[in-house]
């Protein structure tokens, strides 16, 4: 009875999240939506301030002790300038973060791996062990030895390559050794998308209010949207003054936010605050999510634990959030370049082209609107002027990364859909029905035996609850609606799994989780409810991980 219960919940959930957001976006082209709140969440940064004595000279002391205050001066000296920069640094911070969260992780896996079984080896023999496991060593075997057509190795050609790719690049430095050049891989990535993710955060808005978008054609796209020498309107029909005036307002930052363009740190120039031209702090679009509860939230999620491992997830989730940047920054030969490269690191990357089309027409929707009125027959000049089919253009760079990693295909086995023979006859994964599959997740929990029950299958039905409920949620308040259709593209590829036992990772890697998380959690006490549970959801799935269970 649970079972089907679960299983037809998740079809009406579904059914709902995919009208909902068809809906949406319906209404978005046919006229701007221009209900909503409007709220400012600023967060102050303090800085620390120091004054450095000279100190006294101690001439009459031995040179030994002159060496060695000297010497402590200078590491005083260092650690107050690192005090220093990352107190005037958030995104440092976030980066800081990030790291000492990592570290923190090895060292809880290390004893658990003591405690829980009995391991007697030394440090780097359980690190090597524990950060091995799973898909983490296929991908060291491809970067050591790249594709083959023969063998148990065949089956690897199911993982993309451009990790193995960066993987091999980086092992130069440290002489050849594949393992520690993945996991410093891992962590670079990791912790440079805790900062992408914080920068990206207040850029992110609803729909129809987002200053960039209400631009011209000339502030967008880097070109003018008319080139005649008659001063005839541009495509932005006026909006580009406005933009020009907003940057050059004495009132700054309060002087766009009332006319919805926001702060001028969208547009590329540095927001000021009154005359003095004080900076801001982390300027937001209104009701933009908080930047440091995304990051935040990233690096507690329960699954954050496997870029500890030489896993693409934080490289995928990097690339992910670099698209979401440029995207929102309209910076579209960027937004696509990201695009491609995400494809070659996760077959998800292919989905980013969804956002991408939807940003474009919502664009050409708004231009559309804003263009002088000259009916059907300005068609093409208005689609000249608005550079749309070379925008159009970046919407085909993510199909181009899968098309390639389909050539990788046929290169090495003849077959260009040879990667779907091995995950159905190695792995035994099909596609299936989303909803079945969930209902099976609900079955095998109450069938299995209660410790693979609460170490695998209850931690991929809690992650099913978890996306369809911030689905939901991205509905109720009116997220954006190409963040949306991402997001419920992600979610229903990744439960369709027919063996589903990774969701929880393949969730960690949707970067837009992290923002609605973070507009969720704008009150104090939602704030400290989601902390903690992710934070517990984190040492749960990660000690299920050490123990040896089938986490994937």
């Amino acid at each position: 009875m649970f079972p089907t219960i679960v299983k037809y919940f998740t079809l009406a959930a579904s059914v709902f999240i995919i009208a909902a957001i068809a809906l949406r976006f319906a209404g978005l082209l046919a006229r701007p939506n221009r209900r909503g709140r409007w709220r400012w969440w600023w967060r102050g940064s303090g800085r620390v301030r120091s004054e450095l004595g000279d100190g006294a000279a101690a001439d009459a002391l031995a040179a030994v002790r002159n060496a060695a205050r000297s010497a402590a001066g200078r590491a005083r000296r260092f650690w107050r300038a690192c005090a220093e920069t990352l107190a005037g640094s958030p995104g440092l911070q976030v980066v800081a973060l990030a790291l000492a969260t990592r570290l923190l992780l090895y060292l809880l896996a290390y004893l658990a791996a003591r405690l829980f079984q009995n391991r007697g080896d030394g440090f780097f023999q359980i690190f090597a062990e524990l950060w091995q496991r799973s898909d983490a060593p296929h991908y060291l075997d491809i970067a050591e030895e790249w594709y083959v057509n023969a063998g148990e190795d065949r089956v690897f050609l199911v993982f993309l390559p451009l990790y193995p790719l960066l993987v091999r690049a980086l092992s130069f430095f440290f002489g050849g050794d594949t393992l520690f050049a993945g996991i410093a891989l891992s962590l670079g990535a990791f912790a440079a998308a805790a900062a992408v993710i914080y920068k990206t955060a207040p850029l992110v808005c609803r729909d129809a209010p987002c200053g960039g978008e209400r631009l011209g054609a000339a502030d967008r796209y880097g070109a003018s949207a008319d080139a005649d020498a008659g001063g005839s309107e541009s495509a932005g029909d006026g909006w580009d003054e406005v933009a020009a005036s907003c940057h050059g307002a004495s009132g700054g930052v309060s002087d766009c936010a009332s006319r919805g363009l926001g702060a001028a740190d969208r547009y590329g120039a540095s927001a000021s605050a009154g005359a003095g031209g004080a900076p801001v702090h982390a300027p937001r679009e209104p009701g933009a999510p908080d930047p440091f509860l995304s990051a935040k939230y990233l690096i507690c999620f329960p699954a954050s634990f496997f870029v500890n491992g030489t896993f693409t997830e934080s490289l995928f989730l990097l690339l992910s959030a670099l698209f979401f940047y440029f995207m929102l920054r309209r910076r579209w030969a960027a937004c696509g370049l990201m695009a491609m490269l995400a494809a070659l690191t996760r077959y998800y990357g292919a989905l980013l082209a969804i956002p991408l089309a939807i940003e474009l027409a919502l664009d050409a929707a708004r231009e559309w609107r804003s263009a002088p009125r000259s009916g059907m027959a300005g068609l093409p000049r208005f689609l000249a002027a608005s550079g749309f089919a070379r925008r159009a253009a970046a919407v085909l760079m993510a199909p181009l990364g899968t098309g390639l990693y389909l050539l990788l295909n046929y290169a090495v086995s003849g077959n260009a859909f040879q990667f779907l023979v091995y995950q159905r006859e190695h792995w035994n994964q099909t596609f299936g029905l989303f909803y079945e599959n969930v209902g099976s997740l609900a079955a095998n929990m109450l069938q299995w035996q209660p410790s693979d029950s609460a170490a695998i299958f209850a931690p991929q039905l809690a992650m099913a609850a978890f996306g369809i409920a911030i689905l939901i949620y991205g509905i109720a308040k009116k997220f954006r609606v190409s963040m949306l259709a991402y997001l419920a593209a992600y979610f229903l590829i990744s439960v369709s799994a027919s063996w589903m036992l990774s969701l929880p990772r393949y969730i960690f890697g949707a970067a837009p989780v992290y923002w609605l998380l973070a507009e969720a959690g704008g009150h104090r006490l939602a704030d400290a409810l989601i902390t903690f549970a992710l934070v517990c959801g984190l040492v749960y799935y990660m000690l299920a991980y050490v123990s040896g269970y089938h986490v994937y």
